[in-house]
């Protein structure tokens, strides 16, 4: 899309903006609740920009207290699916008691028609038009599918134009919907006389007009409203004497004082925000900032420890977030997937290389993420929305191959250019001229096992390295060493050999046993939890330890640190169930953990453990009973509940009766005599 310059301009300033936003005073607000209304304009275009619009535009005056919208209207259409976000906000508008009164300057043309028709009121300035509201989408959509599945399409938006006006204005004007929407619709405007003599005048469809004809029914005036060659399209003339619109209006004042509002007390006209302006930008460049975004991550492959492309990869997915998140494409869902993906992919890279596992799942989050980032749905719901879920993923694609060709033009001409051949990994440099590696016979690797060299270049896991003066192409377990590490060849078989740091096996920053010791702390610190609450802070000691652990395990080589992985996964549960089950049946343990009721009810009724001869005693409240508490009759305290009045502490009680091993108690007055079991 050509942006014009001033809009371009606009949209950079914007971009400026939105980095220095947070120290930027609050704009004040507007002044428009002082007349109980406000005014907001959609122009050109509409889509997820002007979603946004409306959006700000709604929570204003719902904010404001205002009792009316005024929503200025000249456009030729736009995406179905912005147009039923607007239709969707109309109507909480609505049930908010909110009047919207659209007024049509010029065009009020296909979706801008259905966002007329779901206002309340509607106004239109001389010269303008309302309608053709034909499902046209993605360059002519009627040209890309079946006719059978294109009818359906439309009977579908048909469908929902009828309920829409009918729900706003009445079923006359649902039936001007529905041919505005399907241009095989025809429809007359009859004047004729009806059975009680009244003259009266109707829209009919071409069945019925049909059928008062053969009815008899005495015609009038008759005249084609549309002939079913195109969809309904009405000047404001004749859409204000077929009753779609209220009134005509020819500028904003006469249209304010239409409602009794001064002009002079409202607000100017709400039209696009630099923020609305900068996310419209962000998303007509959305997939510029894909490409930009992965060819960066890419070529910070090839140039590490520079950090440029890096800030440029993120500052290019965070522009693509910021972008789809102001217009609604993007929830806090879809970021936190992205962040989630590119964690994972991390840790295959840095904590388990090799396993794929958390590598692969972390590009389906990532790649999940954007491409649901791309529309403001899940799961296609309509032919349209199936068929933007198409395009977008076919854009993905797109995409992805663009990241292909950018990143192979990247690998073979950067290194060429002096300003990055000295950034950029090269495999060849500092390596001593030889044969190919393809050269050299299986013979001459066979006595490669155990031998010493250095690294030519980054092993990632895969590099060069310099061996009694020959260069071989090596892999590591999955470690990754710089540059100019001291390696050892752990095996040499075929034309692969696997190499290792030189040293005494222990190259990891703590030796295996330490890491051993670390794992059984965490443990202890996870079990001692369980009995000794500490508000948490034994369990973040635990899992700090247990993860600090397991990942350090990782850098004595792939296999230790899947075995370290693999025993916590299932050890901790494990332990934990021991901990809850067997440690409270030991010696210790029952000195530590509260026991429970020392009875059986099993093995002991209740009646025979003596609660049947309270009955009749009196005791006291050991505590408030409402209704359950302890009482005390002797020397022993029972469980006890009240019939659910409130008994206070050092209350006299009376025992009635054995509910549920507790007993049944009543407040006693001392005048009354205690009454004996029966």
């Amino acid at each position: 899309m050509n942006l014009p310059t001033n809009h371009l301009l606009r949209s950079l300033l914007g971009l400026l903006l939105l980095l220095f936003a947070p120290f930027l005073p609050a704009q004040a607000g507007g002044t428009g609740s002082e007349g109980g209304a406000l005014t907001l304009a959609i122009e050109d275009a509409i889509d997820v920009q002007t979603v946004a619009l409306v959006k700000r535009a709604f929570r204003r005056a719902r904010s404001e207290g205002l009792s009316r919208v005024f929503i200025k209207i000249n456009t030729p259409g736009g995406l179905v699916s912005s147009m039923e976000d607007i239709v969707t906000l109309m109507d909480a508008l609505r049930d908010d008691d909110v009047e919207s009164v659209a007024w049509i300057t010029h065009d009020g043309l296909s979706a801008g028609a259905m966002i007329a028709l779901s206002c309340d009121k509607i106004y239109m300035a001389s010269g303008a038009k309302i309608g053709a509201a034909t499902p046209v989408m993605f360059g002519g959509l009627a040209g890309m599918i079946e006719d059978r599945v294109y009818k359906k399409m439309v009977s579908k938006i048909r469908a929902d134009a009828r309920a829409l006006a009918e729900r706003s204005h009445g079923p006359k004007i649902a039936l001007l919907a529905e041919a505005m929407v399907d241009g095989d619709l025809k429809l007359f405007e009859v004047r004729y006389k009806g059975e009680d003599g009244v003259t009266k005048t109707e829209i009919l469809k071409e069945e019925d007009f049909q059928s008062k004809q053969d009815q008899g029914v005495k015609i009038i005036e008759s005249h084609v409203l549309n002939d079913g060659g195109q969809p309904l399209t009405l000047t404001t003339s004749e859409a204000i004497r077929v009753g779609l619109a209220d009134g005509r209006a020819e500028s904003l004042t006469e249209l304010y004082e239409e409602f009794g509002h001064d002009p002079k007390r409202l607000a100017p006209i709400m039209v696009d925000s630099w923020s609305e302006e900068l996310a419209g930008f962000l998303v007509s460049i959305k997939f510029f900032l894909l490409i930009g975004g992965i060819l960066m991550v890419v070529l910070a492959i090839q140039m590490p420890g520079t950090g440029m492309p890096e800030a440029l990869a993120l500052l290019c997915f965070v522009f693509y977030f910021i972008g789809s998140y102001l217009v609604g494409l993007a929830e806090i869902t879809e970021i936190l997937l992205f962040v989630l993906g590119i964690a994972l992919v991390i840790v295959e890279i840095f904590v388990i290389p090799g396993t794929m596992i958390a590598g692969i799942a972390g590009l389906i989050a990532v790649l999940a993420s954007l491409f649901l980032s791309l529309q403001n749905f899940g799961s296609a719901g309509s032919y349209f929305q199936q068929a933007l879920m198409t395009q977008n993923l076919w854009r993905l694609l797109g995409v992805l191959v663009a990241v292909m060709v950018g990143g192979f033009l990247f690998s073979r001409f950067l290194p060429k250019i002096p300003l990055f051949s000295g950034l950029m990994l090269n495999p060849e440099a500092g390596a001593p001229q030889s044969t190919s590696f393809a050269a050299v016979g299986v013979e001459d690797l066979s006595g490669l096992d155990g031998r010493i060299g250095e690294a030519l270049t980054d092993l990632r896991p895969s590099g060069r390295v310099l061996v009694d003066g020959q260069p071989y192409d090596v892999f590591t377990e999955g470690r990754y060493l710089d540059k100019g590490t001291r390696i050892r060849v752990l095996q040499a078989s075929g034309n692969r050999i696997i190499v290792e740091p030189a040293g005494n096996g222990e190259e990891g920053i703590i030796s295996v046993g330490w890491l051993i010791l670390m794992i059984f702390l965490g443990l202890l610190a996870m079990v001692a939890e369980v009995f000794f609450p500490s508000f948490g802070i034994l369990s973040v000691i635990s899992g700090v330890t247990i993860v600090t652990g397991v990942f350090l395990s990782f850098q004595h080589g792939t296999a230790i640190g899947v075995v370290f992985l693999t025993t916590i996964l299932f050890t901790a549960p494990m332990i934990l169930v021991m901990a809850f089950r067997i440690f409270p049946k030991t010696r210790i343990g029952k000195k530590l953990i509260l026991q429970g009721p020392d009875f059986d009810p099993d093995e002991h009724p209740l009646h025979a453990k003596g609660l049947e001869a309270c009955i009749g005693k009196t005791g006291k409240a050991v505590n408030d009973l409402h209704p359950v508490g302890t009482i005390s009759i002797g020397q022993r305290r029972y469980d006890a509940k009240s019939r659910g009045e409130l008994i206070e502490e050092g209350t006299e009680v009376l025992v009635l009766a054995i509910e549920m091993s507790q007993l049944l108690v009543s407040a006693h007055n001392q005048d009354e005599p205690s009454r004996s079991p029966t």
